[in-house]
């Protein structure tokens, strides 16, 4: 087996990269481990070499390791998808790192010992065109909120404070626009949404677990719509939402609609921003559907996928 490193060297958590280098160079040594390290040099550029990689080592059994925030492990996994000899895992050290609370003890992500002796598991990943997500996409409120964190990404304030800054300042943006929906092959219908959460994983934002229903290998996407609601409204129920409740309460939130289906399609009428893995593009028409069992999942020794909580649901 081969131990490949990508690190992006200005990941939130990798402002030192010495130190994360020196860590890697001195376990992988000791362990008597094939490896080798490479930096990032600019946006996107983890895709493309480990696309170059793959295409070079077909036969080449590789763990690659995608050090820095949910970002770069999307760039890696995006290189690697469709090579059945890449197993992939992220090794948390930025900003956000969402994917990996889809775990228990997710602090052996940070260990290389216990990736090195970790497990494999197929799991899903979200697409949408050419582009793939390993967690979620969102649009609305949270894209607003989202856009709003990724510009102060250089600032000194921590993550949850630039989380907060985007909640101050969406809320004084339009608050819901109508979109034309469709669930699978179902009949389109007309909808005003505050935010759309469509998700492989279940966490973002810093923590928010919108999709308290999805597993990350069940070959099904999960989806959280939220109607247009006075702020007040919004401010009332946004802790139920963080904590994954908001499906729980009694009687249930009737703006709050919740869907397990393989393909949704959203048309807002005019080019929006779409959140994926904490990137952005812009598009007016938004296809996302779920690619089952896409990628090889380095799962860390000690760690198991949570188990996805229990709610009947009510469309």
């Amino acid at each position: 087996m081969h131990y490949l490193f990508v690190i992006n060297p200005i990941s939130g958590g990798t402002k030192n990269k010495d130190d994360l280098v020196k860590k890697i160079e001195e376990t992988c040594s000791g362990m008597n481990l094939d490896y080798e390290v490479y930096l990032t040099k600019e946006h996107k550029d983890a895709t493309r070499f480990v696309k170059e990689y793959c295409e070079n080592n077909i036969d080449k059994e590789t763990r690659i390791f995608a050090c820095g925030g949910d970002g770069t492990f999307n760039e890696v996994v995006t290189g690697c998808i469709g090579y059945e000899n890449i197993q992939v895992s992220p090794f948390p050290a930025g900003s956000g790192n969402d994917f990996i609370k889809m775990f228990t003890n997710n602090e052996n992500f940070s260990f290389i010992e216990k990736q090195v002796n970790g497990t494999v598991r197929k799991i899903d990943v979200l697409k949408m065109g050419e582009i793939y997500a390993v967690n979620e996409f969102n649009i609305g409120f949270d894209a607003s909120v989202a856009y709003k964190m990724n510009s102060m990404r250089d600032s000194i304030l921590p993550t949850k404070f630039g989380y907060i800054a985007g909640i101050v300042s969406a809320m004084f943006k339009a608050f819901g626009h109508d979109y034309k929906v469709t669930i699978d092959d179902g009949e389109p219908f007309e909808s005003n949404l505050l935010l759309c959460a469509m998700g492989n994983g279940g966490f973002y934002g810093g923590g928010f677990r919108a999709l308290p229903l999805s597993s990350i290998d069940d070959g099904m996407m999960d989806v959280c719509a939220v109607d247009k609601i006075s702020r007040l409204n919004f401010i009332k129920i946004v802790g139920k939402y963080k904590a994954g409740e908001h499906l729980s309460v009694d009687p249930p939130y009737e703006f709050i609609h919740y869907y397990k289906c393989k393909k949704i399609t959203l048309e807002p009428g005019e080019v929006v921003k779409v959140c994926l893995d904490g990137e952005f593009v812009q598009t007016d028409k938004i296809t996302v559907e779920i690619v089952p069992s896409a990628i090889n999942l380095v799962v860390p020794e000690g760690c198991e996928p949570i188990e996805p909580k229990t709610v009947n649901l009510k469309q």
